[in-house]
């Protein structure tokens, strides 16, 4: 399973040949970065990260939420747009 991160589309973006003019990375471009982070902890064979910067440019934490808190947004928004049950 391939780990999926989020950073600003700003660090990943290719110069343009304007002056302050980028691009920014479009679904399914490949691109190359550099980073820095911190090790957050080691388990067994595998080695968790703190990213810290991409290209320089520091990375704002965020507030990850698990697959089951996605959900329960979900069907919590599905049962609003739904209405009161009726029976």
């Amino acid at each position: 399973m391939k780990t999926e991160i989020s950073v600003p589309s700003t660090a990943l973006a290719i110069p343009g040949e304007a002056e302050g003019q980028s691009t920014p990375p479009a679904m399914g471009d490949s691109v190359d970065f550099s980073g820095t982070g911190k090790v957050t902890r080691s388990e067994g064979d595998k080695t968790y990260l703190e990213i810290e910067t991409i290209n320089g440019q520091p990375i704002e934490a965020t507030e990850e939420k698990s697959m089951d808190e996605e959900e329960a947004e979900m069907r919590r928004a599905a049962q609003k747009s739904d209405g009161p049950a009726v029976y």
